[in-house]
């Protein structure tokens, strides 16, 4: 199975399908997301003792410095949000990796700038935590209705970005039930899929799901129909979205969203009657925070229901919190130790 040249962007039959303005959009769609409205929020006055005590102390502070991997327009809300409770917050936006490495170093050279870590990298916040780098959060008031698969010493899970197959419903029909939906020969081919070998841990600890649900041949079965392979789930998507591809294996949620909202003919299927996984979201804070105060008040503020709707207008609240996408009735945590473990399997049995 060989990576399709083309996946660094998108194809030419698809630049002539779109027009330059179309494929133009396409590229940018992760980059143009319009915020979501600002849920409503409480008057200090109306939060809790425990809230009030938080805010109190984080007010003293009066700052607090974020970095995060959330989406640009969510973190323009985050921003907003505090503004609201006097506290203005510095972010730093990072993808995960990035984040990952400068957060590292500036903890090992005791320079530690950043209050709360927002990441798509759980493992990243268990190496960090098992290094003395992040304070425990026990006490934080929202952390006790916290659902407890989705949260440990150091951290909660304050979003869940499923996968699902990501479609476009002018080359496809029907609602698949069955992951086994993207094996059927007529989509070889057709058959898209974000590199298995370069796209990262998650993304193997979802194959194993799905190994561990079908068996070996299905994944042979996957090779088998010969899927184009890109070097990022964004640039696949755009090949779905521009109709040069049927069905984008293993897309995210969030990233079928995005194209959705730019008017692309693409749905988000999650198969009902089989697991999935995702991408989760870890929020953590510095044992040695410049801030410590207003890091607690907006980590705390995080795992509320307006912090809720604000970190997941599309994906998914761990806490099912109202106004938030539904987390799918079959969703697993991604086991990232089997993921590792396995992955030369994985890979040889995807032909990747």
């Amino acid at each position: 199975m060989e990576t399709n040249k083309r996946g660094a962007g998108i194809s030419r039959r698809a630049a002539l399908g779109l027009g330059l303005g179309g494929m133009t959009a396409l590229l940018t769609a992760c980059q143009t997301a319009k915020s979501a409205e600002l849920p409503a929020l409480p008057r200090a006055d109306a939060l809790s003792a425990d809230q009030r005590e938080l805010l109190s102390a984080a007010r003293r502070e009066g700052t607090v410095t974020l970095y995060s991997s959330n989406d640009p327009s969510v973190v323009d809300n985050i921003v907003a949000a505090m503004d609201h409770y006097d506290i203005k917050v510095d972010f730093q936006r990072l993808n995960s990796a990035p984040l990952a490495q400068r957060y590292s170093a500036e903890a090992q050279a005791g320079k530690v700038v950043a209050d709360v870590i927002v990441t798509g990298d759980p493992m990243f916040a268990d190496d960090a935590g098992a290094n003395g780098w992040l304070a425990g959060i026990g006490s934080l008031p929202a952390l006790a209705e916290w659902p407890a698969r989705f949260k440990t010493d150091h951290y909660p899970i304050l979003s869940v970005n499923p996968y699902c197959l990501g479609l476009n419903t002018e080359l496809t029909d029907g609602t698949p039930r069955e992951w086994t939906y993207a094996v059927d020969p007529k989509w070889e081919g057709q058959l898209v899929m974000a590199n298995p070998a370069t796209t990262g841990t998650v993304n193997l600890a979802a194959w194993n799901l799905l190994r561990e649900r079908y068996g070996d041949d299905f994944l042979r079965q996957v090779g088998a129909r010969k899927p184009n392979l890109f070097d990022s789930a964004t640039s696949a998507m755009q090949q779905v979205a521009a109709g040069a591809g049927a069905v984008f294996m293993l897309s995210s949620v969030v990233s079928v969203q995005a194209m959705k909202k730019l008017g692309a003919p693409v749905a988000a299927v999650v198969p009902a009657d089989a697991p999935t996984t995702g991408i989760e979201s870890a929020a953590c804070v510095s044992a040695k925070a410049p801030h410590p105060n207003a890091a607690r008040f907006l980590l705390n503020f995080f795992m509320t229901g307006p912090g809720q709707k604000i970190l997941n207008p599309v994906s998914s609240s761990p806490a099912d919190a109202p106004g938030t996408p539904a987390l799918p009735a079959k969703f697993v945590r991604p086991d990232y130790t089997k993921a590792k473990a396995n992955k030369s399997r994985l890979l040889k049995l995807l032909d990747a």
